[in-house]
């Protein structure tokens, strides 16, 4: 839009005409409008109509001065002098109308700038508002229609403006401007790209909830003696199968939009369709639910009416040895693997390249893999992290390099070449068991329980019962085990986690257990079905040490019984993982009985509701081929900064 605050005479640049315009105004009255010599008859119909129109600059008012008629009035009376005009297209009756009024009444532009001839009256700003420019008011024809006016248009903004500067001069013009509102979504988020378990591993159908599978325990008895005597006959030898099956679960989130926003959306009124949004959101946050629960799923955890919806993701599967099915029924698992077995402890000390070489030696012997075709090592973006400073500390430079286009250092880590198989790399920022940073909400979840109560406590203790301290004198990371941790507590349920109550201060000898004794806190309405315990070696919540050491379940979703935990240092706070899983079906995979579902629900209200559904469930079926490696510490923390919350 044109400036229209400049009340200059009508010269090049000036009020009315642009550079552009004036020129080829100045053009068309010497005859060269479209090289032609329309232009100069139109103009010369113009001149010569314009004493027989009459008072065509507008009739004296009641203080003597002369009000223009509006620029559009003009062009109609001008038009009605000759049928050449109204067959004159409107960039060239435009030029012509201009170069009339330019060259019969220079002080017409001023006049219709400031809403009369002579000085303004009353405030310069506001009379300087009252008229639109003709150049612009022809140009907005052609593209609006016979029926726009640029005076109504000036109107409706000087209405607009005096709707924000009520009492006071229309000098601002921020009422005018246009929202600059990019039509990009910025979001610090995960991608797709993130669910790195969900792509890679394999989904098998499951025809029905309860999924099924045989297990071969054995070939026969391979401690038999083959050998016969002539005319004799062998040892016979039978072989064991065990059948094992576990539930699908079923997964989903709720999601939504007005009717409102929706009709926004079909309008053109939303810079993203609202609907797609909101699938894809709520999509987004359900895939990255199932990517946590396949490595922390806990079949303990109940929903918020106390019922059983949730799987064994691997860690629990890994160590306990079975995967259960229910409350109380689990499933069988092949013949020598016991509790804990695949799982190896780091102590707290930073990752190494031998680990890759006892695993793959550990796949080849006791899970007897000869392809490692579908394994691969899921770990924390610190470990892979670390593993690539040993690695440039190690290297003199990347060999294939040409010197006189410069030396680059480092090289991605793509995985390890064992003796038995190469292991590819992958990093996963799902392997933290309480949302992206492992530390305390800072804010309670809507319809999140309250949090517990402040009567709640932790006291060390020796080791009771089938109890292990893992508190050393002298870790593989270093230094001891020793010393005084603190504790934070948080209460939680299907719709998320409260804030954190402080549990305070322990000393811990070597060789002792601290055990939490948790009071439910106030439901708040909301019922409770788990807790959580983070711990740090400095007392705040937001420590680069402080983390998430255990999930476990509530005595029920309404029960007030209080629950103990028994911190054995199994965990260590903010410390990596390494998850080497092998994806062969007979093995491992991901049992689903239908692709993601939308379910829309019954409309009563404007908000129209439905459910992303996703049933599938975590089938374990040779632990002894998945290793889990624990409590990986960091090589070098100096310098970086700390996750955002």
């Amino acid at each position: 839009m044109e400036s229209v605050l400049a009340p200059a005479a009508p010269t090049q640049g000036s009020v009315g005409l642009t550079d552009s315009a004036y020129r080829q105004t100045r053009e068309t009255g010497r005859g060269n409008d479209y090289n032609s010599g329309q232009g100069v008859e139109a103009l010369k119909i113009v001149r010569d109509g314009v004493s027989e129109i009459g008072e065509w600059v507008g009739a004296l008012d009641k203080g003597g001065r002369r009000r223009p008629q509006p620029y559009d009035k003009v062009i109609k009376s001008a038009r009605e002098l000759d049928p050449l005009l109204k067959s004159l297209t409107g960039d060239q009756l435009l030029c012509a109308m201009e170069a009339t009024l330019q060259s019969r009444m220079p002080n017409y532009w001023h006049m219709v700038d400031t809403g009369w001839y002579g000085a303004p009256q009353g405030n310069p700003l506001e009379k300087r508002m009252g008229k639109s420019m003709g150049f612009s008011n022809n140009l907005g024809r052609q593209y609006f229609g016979p029926t726009f006016s640029g005076d109504a248009t000036m109107s409706d903004l000087a209405k607009a403006m005096a709707t924000q500067n009520i009492g006071g001069s229309y000098g601002d013009d921020t009422p005018l401007r246009l929202q600059n509102l990019d039509a990009t979504m910025t979001s610090v988020l995960y991608e797709e790209q993130h669910f790195v378990k969900w792509n890679w591993l394999e989904r098998v159908p499951s025809i029905q909830p309860y999924y099924e599978w045989v297990d071969r325990l054995s070939y026969g008895d391979d401690r038999s003696q083959p050998a016969f005597v002539e005319g004799g006959t062998p040892a016979g030898g039978t072989a064991s199968f065990s059948r094992n099956g576990v539930y699908v679960r079923y997964f989903g989130v709720r999601r939504g939009i007005t009717h409102q926003m929706a009709l926004t959306g079909q309008l053109g009124g939303s810079m993203v369709d609202p609907v797609a949004e909101e699938n894809r959101d709520g999509a987004m946050q359900l895939l990255a639910r199932c990517e946590r629960n396949f490595v922390w799923g806990d079949h303990n955890i109940t929903d918020n009416n106390g019922n059983t919806v949730n799987y064994d993701g691997l860690v629990l599967a890994l160590q306990n040895g079975v995967q259960f099915v229910g409350a109380s029924q689990s499933n069988g698992m092949p013949n020598g693997y016991s509790a804990g077995l695949n799982i190896l402890d780091f102590q707290g000390t930073y990752p190494d390249f031998g680990i890759f070489e006892s695993v793959g030696r550990l796949m080849a012997e006791a899970g007897f893999v000869t392809n490692f075709r579908n394994m691969r090592a899921f770990m924390s973006p610190t470990v892979i992290e670390d593993l690539a400073k040993i690695q440039l500390s190690e290297q003199i430079q990347v060999l294939g390099q040409r010197p006189y286009t410069g030396w680059y250092q480092g090289a991605p880590l793509v995985g390890y070449q064992t003796n038995f198989g190469f292991i590819p790399f992958t990093y996963d920022i799902f392997l933290r068991r309480a949302g992206m940073t492992d530390q305390p909400p800072q804010t309670s979840a809507t319809q999140a329980p309250g949090a517990p109560n402040s009567s709640s406590t932790v006291a060390a203790a020796s080791p009771t019962g089938n109890q292990t301290s893992e508190f050393y004198a002298a870790p593989a990371g270093g230094g001891t085990d020793a010393g005084t941790y603190y504790y934070w507590l948080t209460a939680g349920n299907d719709n998320g986690e409260s804030t954190a109550i402080s549990l305070g201060a322990v000393a811990v000898a070597v060789g002792q257990v601290v055990n939490a004794t948790v009071v439910p806190g106030p439901s708040n309405g909301n019922p409770c079905t788990y807790f959580r315990l983070y711990r740090g070696t400095v007392n705040s919540q937001t420590d680069p040490g402080t983390g998430c050491i255990a999930t476990f379940a509530s005595a029920g979703p309404t029960s007030s019984t209080s629950v103990t935990y028994t911190d054995t240092n199994y965990w260590r706070p903010q410390t990596g993982m390494l998850l080497f899983v092998e994806r062969t079906p007979s093995n491992l995979c991901i049992a689903q009985m239908a692709p993601m579902l939308k379910w829309p629900l019954a409309i009563t209200s404007t908000t129209v509701e439905w459910l992303l559904l996703l049933y599938h469930t975590l089938v374990v079926k040779a632990p002894q081929r998945q290793f889990l490696v624990r409590n990986i510490g960091r090589l070098n923390t100096r310098g970086l900064p700390s996750l955002p919350a």
